[in-house]
């Protein structure tokens, strides 16, 4: 059948201002409200458009706008960037930003009722948003999340995204129409951004519910050009309880056996976003009471195996998928690879063939090893960060990097 299509109407209004006249230089901002049909009930939502743009809370040279929606009594009725009309009891309203010395507001729209009517159908769906890579998200980064909007009954019409910050203000919008999915590319997040979370609207062409709404979790932003900041700590009890002790960025990329009074007392961690940590216990070369695990995220508990039995780290960025080791123990030259999948067989260079002793491998992904050149003459699959393999040492020629 026909795609049925959604009738946008754009008021064109005057913005009124409020101007302090000691700052004659500050740039006019032009605030409009822009509304859009949601389904055939004539049921609407306002957005808020500055200088043409969907309404955030910071202009383009990153300084703050308190925006709101203010009613005929000027009762703030919202700090969003979108309106429900039928969720507000007044005849109209206007949309307003103010930044530190001025005040910009639309002119008022009148508000409409939407008439509900009988219907035998029922919208039916879900609304799922996340980002990508959440748990890798640093300052600096445009964050990208994304939509989708499983429909079992019903049609859509627009979906909406934001990003917002650990105030709830908003970094980034962007509206998408007569579609199931979309892609929401942020602004580079700055180092006031310390929380992000993704959150969607899912607008329905006819029927009731006329739309619906979802969030992400909400993840925690690293500064990773802070040198002081701590990038690990581990905690001698579960749940990040007791004594700690903790690494910054000088600790990168080196074995540093634990202190004697830190040494087989581990319990839990807190790991920065965008970085891994492999734990290993008593460096006893040759025997088979050495183990090693690799952490990317914050753990309440290591597990009953590996609790109170950790002696030495090695903290490095996670932003490889593995990193092949000259020596045991993660020792000697390395060569990491980045998170790609590549199910082709790869040769590694030559420099490193036939020298790999140890591994370690980020969480979520597997390495499948190999004597021959790309792929050829199978030798084995490593799930996890290993620290020795007698049976195979010196024996990786070419590898393959897949997802656990």
């Amino acid at each position: 059948m026909p795609a049925l299509k959604i009738f946008t109407t754009i008021i064109l209004i005057t913005f009124f201002s409020f101007k302090s006249f000691a700052d004659t230089s500050q740039k006019t901002l032009n605030v409009k409200i822009v509304s859009d049909s949601i389904n055939s009930n004539e049921s609407r939502i306002l957005f808020g458009y500055i200088n043409d743009n969907l309404a955030t809370n910071f202009n383009e040279n990153g300084e703050y706008l308190d925006i709101y929606w203010i009613s005929e009594n000027n009762e703030v009725l919202s700090k969003k960037a979108y309106l429900f009309e039928d969720n507000h009891n007044t005849d109209k309203v206007k949309f307003c930003a103010k930044s530190l010395n001025d005040i910009y507001c639309s002119n008022f729209e009148y508000i409409t009722r939407s008439h509900i009517t009988n219907t035998s159908t029922e919208n039916k769906s879900e609304l799922i948003v996340n980002f990508n890579n959440p748990e890798d998200i640093v300052t600096g980064d445009k964050p990208i999340s994304f939509a989708l909007f499983n429909i079992e009954e019903g049609f859509s019409s627009f979906i909406y995204q934001e990003h917002l910050d650990q105030d709830g203000r908003v970094l980034s919008n962007s509206i998408s129409y007569d579609t199931i999915s979309s892609v929401l590319i942020g602004v580079p997040l700055s180092k006031n951004t310390t929380e992000i979370k993704a959150c969607a609207i899912g607008g329905f062409i006819h029927s009731e519910p006329t739309y619906i709404s979802e969030c992400s979790d909400t993840y925690i932003i690293d500064d990773i050009n802070d040198s002081n900041k701590d990038l690990l700590c581990l905690f001698e009890h579960v749940n990040m309880k007791g004594e700690k002790l903790c690494f910054k960025e000088k600790d990168l990329n080196k074995v540093i056996n634990l202190p004697l009074e830190f040494d087989n007392i581990v319990s839990s961690l807190l790991i920065s976003n965008g970085y891994r940590v492999t734990l290993s216990s008593d460096f006893t070369p040759f025997t088979h009471k050495t183990w090693a695990k690799t952490y990317n995220r914050n753990t309440n508990y290591v597990g009953k195996h590996h609790n109170d039995r950790y002696s030495s780290i090695l903290l490095e960025k996670d932003d490889t998928a593995v990193c092949f080791w000259e020596h045991a123990y993660f020792l000697g030259r390395n060569f990491c690879v980045p998170k790609n999948v590549v199910e082709a067989g790869i040769t590694l260079p030559s420099y490193f063939q036939y020298i790999t002793s140890s591994m370690t491998i980020s969480p979520n992904y597997k390495i499948l090893s190999y004597k021959g050149d790309s792929g050829k003459h199978y030798l084995r699959k490593y799930y996890y960060t290993y620290l020795f393999d007698k049976h195979k040492n010196d024996k990786i020629k070419s590898y393959k990097v897949m997802y656990r």
